[in-house]
Formats: structure tokens, C-alpha cells, sequence
């Protein structure tokens, strides 16, 4: 439906919105994810972009919106002096799909992103939580299995019986489905244990990852091609699951690390899926006392610091298809 309606509404109306509404002190900023097809069918397919509409975003970008490099679109944000239809372009996870298939397919077009990475996971050659668990529920071996899943909160550790029955990819999708709840809500120091139980616990065979992160050289080189490596936390972390004190540690720490190998000058951070349970006073009160300059958030609508700030920039998603970019200025809009 996003693709429908953005290939019909984009020459008449999308378009003029766009024209009327971004510039000046209104951005837009499209976020992607992972250049490639799903791990799983029907799971978190809005995360998932295939290399041809990738390509034919990135056309639909350069031919009618005004991409900038991060540093100019936010400088001239601050400032209010954006042209109209005024665009950046971030990444999240960092993914190596970000090197192999980004990366080239920007250059060649000229233009400059953010890639938001968690430098703890790529320490410890782990992966994003819901890819964690993506790849195994792809490779949990058929047949019935009961599982006895740890949960760690903040506040209590608790067993859950749960029974799994894996087939085919439907009932892979409803696997990941009802486990994703429950790691949601764990501690990020729980994770990596968590997902040991589960591979074991599932009889899942080692394997290499679908998506697995970016390598410190892959990033170096991002760099040293006008990139922009920013922070998303150490391990992907939420304030909804992580203390105030764990959450803190992690963006510090991950600012620690990032502001060693990628010296810039301001401090850039994004929430991990930048929910509403993550974003409050709170946290803009620790990212201020962290001197953080900008902060971006996943939910919809365009990037306006009079009303939200600077550490409170709203994103679109640009997935499913070069029609969904199309439609995401006037989805901006409308929220």
C-alpha cells in the first residue's frame, strides 16, 4: 500500500509537499537498515531493502530530493537554512552489508551517510539482538521443542516454559514471534547468554550470520571514504530493558570508543529502535550530560528542533520500495 501510494501521490502531491514543507528549519531524514532480503519471510520485512529498489531509492534521492553530507544538513538545520527538499541519509546497526552493497552504490552517486554501530557487539563478534534471533529461528532444527527461557529483567530473573514447534518459514515467523517479547525486555548484559540457551535449547548448528556487523577495517575504510560512524550504544541497548546507570555506561562508553578512531565534530547518537519507552527527559538530560550534539529517533515525521530539539530528530523509513520513498515526505508531514 506505501508503494502504491507513493508512486500515485508523488507527481501531484508528494512532490509540492515537499517543496512547501522541507527547507528551512524542516529536514528530512530517510533511515535504513539492511541491503538484502529477509532471513525469515514475513519478519521484519520493513527492515529489509533488496539491492535493485536500493539502487532505485538512491536514484529517486538524487533526482528529486537535495541529499546533503550529515555535517552541512545539520549545521544549515540548526541554522534553519535548509534548501527545500532537504535530505540525509542514516544508517542503523552497521551491518557489512553497509560496506559490501551501500557503500559502492553511494559512491557512485556521490553522496555522504551516517552508519550508527555498537561497538561492544563488534568487540565481541556478536550481532544485533533481533538478528541474533532471526538466524536462529532460520536454523532451530525441525521437530517440537520445549524450551525453559531465562529472562533477565532489571528487577528479576525468571524462567519461562515455552513449547516451539518448527516446520517451515511460517512457523519460524511465529517462533521469532513469540520469543522476540522476551528478549525485548532483557538486559542487554543478558543477551549473549540468552541466545547461548536458545541455539542449545533449539539444537541450532554453528553457522555464519545472515547479517553479521561490519569489521572495525570495513568502518576504518567507510571513514576514510567521507562517512559518517556514529553511536548506537554498546550493544544495542534500551533504556525500556537497562537500568539508568547500565544505559548510561553504554553510550558513554560506546562515545569513548568512536570518538577515538572517528574524531568529529559533534557527538551523534541514535536510539536503539528509538521507541517511546526509550525517549524521555531522562535520557535527554544523560545524552546532554554526555555532550551529546544531535540524537536521532526512529519513529516517523521530519526532523524539527524547534519543536523536538536537537537530541529528539524524528526519521522516516525509506524500505519496501522506491515508492515508499516517494511517500515519505508527505507520511513526514502528517506526523
Amino acid at each position: 500500500m506505501k508503494s502504491l501510494l507513493g508512486h500515485m501521490l508523488w507527481p501531484a502531491l508528494t512532490r509540492f509537499v515537499s517543496d512547501q514543507t522541507i527547507g528551512g528549519n524542516v529536514g528530512l531524514i530517510y533511515t535504513f537498515h539492511y541491503v538484502g532480503v529477509p532471513v525469515i519471510p514475513g519478519v521484519c520485512q520493513d527492515l529489509f531493502l533488496e539491492p535493485s529498489s536500493f539502487s532505485n531509492v538512491l536514484d529517486f534521492v538524487c533526482r528529486h530530493m537535495a541529499p546533503l553530507e550529515p555535517a552541512d544538513f545539520l549545521d544549515r538545520l540548526e541554522a534553519g537554512t535548509l534548501p527545500p527538499r532537504a535530505i540525509m541519509l542514516t544508517f542503523d546497526d552497521g551491518t557489512r552489508d553497509a560496506y559490501t552493497h551501500a557503500l559502492p552504490e553511494l559512491e557512485k552517486r556521490g553522496l555522504k551517510a551516517c552508519f550508527f554501530v555498537c561497538p561492544g557487539l563488534i568487540e565481541q563478534r556478536r550481532n544485533i539482538p533481533c538478528l541474533e534471533l532471526m538466524d536462529i529461528c532460520a536454523g532451530a532444527a525441525a521437530g517440537h521443542h520445549r524450551i525453559a527461557l531465562e529472562v533477565r529483567t532489571a528487577l528479576e530473573m525468571e524462567t519461562l516454559p515455552l513449547e516451539i514447534v518448527i516446520g517451515d518459514d511460517a512457523s519460524r515467523k511465529a517462533a521469532y514471534h513469540l520469543l522476540w517479547p522476551h528478549v525485548y525486555r532483557s538486559v542487554s548484559s543478558h543477551h549473549a547468554a540468552l541466545f547461548a540457551s536458545l541455539r542449545m535449547q533449539m539444537k541450532v548448528l554453528p553457522g555464519t550470520p545472515s547479517y553479521p556487523l561490519a569489521t572495525w577495517e570495513q568502518l576504518d575504510e567507510m571513514h576514510r571514504r567521507g562517512m559518517w560512524i556514529a553511536n548506537h550504544t554498546m550493544s544495542h541497548s534500551t533504556r525500556f530493558a537497562d537500568p539508568p546507570k547500565r544505559f548510561a555506561e553504554e553510550v558513554a562508553q560506546a562515545f569513548e570508543t568512536l570518538d577515538r578512531r572517528y574524531p568529529a565534530p559533534r557527538r551523534l547518537f541514535c536510539y536503539p529502535y528509538g521507541s517511546s519507552r526509550d525517549v524521555s527527559s531522562e535520557t535527554s538530560r544523560l545524552l546532554e550530560g554526555l555532550n551529546t550534539n544531535v540524537a536521532f529517533l526512529t519513529q516517523g515525521g521530519s526532523a524539527r528542533p524547534r519543536r523536538d530539539g536537537m537530541l529528539g530528530l524524528h526519521r522516516e523509513d525509506a524500505t519496501y520500495s522506491v515508492g515508499a520513498a516517494k511517500l515519505a515526505p508527505l507520511l513526514a508531514l502528517a506526523r
